[in-house]
């Protein structure tokens, strides 16, 4: 198929550089063409064998190793990125912990620990003593850290 320019449709030139399958079909009442494409993507072999980053995660920290250089990355990350801005986040951080990690000390879900980092939920005076002794912090900071985190979060939300 040729274009009104006399150049090859898109999905030709797709097509000859990829070896994939597409088709143009006319859209009803419109001299456009809908274009479907069918690409095979190929997977690295990690990839193949992690569905989930969770699964992936959890194989890494397993490893003594890789959990040491983990937490090293994670503590560098908050000095580096966030020094002066004490958050939960930062203190996790620097405790070198995943969210899920974090998660799973509290007893909660990352996605409960990812709206405690946000600033965005009121956190129960059980969880806040479990946060405290994990994070190493006074409870007394906890207000604050989390009174920084929501000014952080509704900023970004403005821009």
């Amino acid at each position: 198929m040729k274009l009104q320019s006399g150049l090859p449709a898109p999905t030709e030139t797709w097509w000859a550089e990829h070896g994939e399958k597409s088709t143009a079909v006319p859209a009803p009442g419109s001299r456009a063409n809908v274009l479907t494409f069918e690409i095979k993507g190929s997977t690295s072999a990690l990839a193949g064998k992690h569905t989930a980053f969770d699964l992936l995660m959890d194989e890494l920290e397993s490893d003594p190793k890789n959990s040491q250089d983990l937490a090293e990355a994670g503590s560098w990350v908050a000095r580096t990125f966030y020094p002066g801005d004490r958050t939960i986040r930062t203190a996790r951080l620097e405790k070198g912990l995943s969210q899920k990690r974090l998660a799973d000390l509290l007893g909660t879900s990352q996605p409960h620990v990812a709206t405690m980092e946000k600033g965005c939920v009121d956190i129960m005076m059980s969880t806040a003593i479990k946060l405290c002794a994990i994070l190493e912090i006074e409870m007394n900071e906890l207000p604050e850290m989390l009174d920084r985190q929501k000014s952080i979060t509704e900023s970004k939300g403005k821009k």
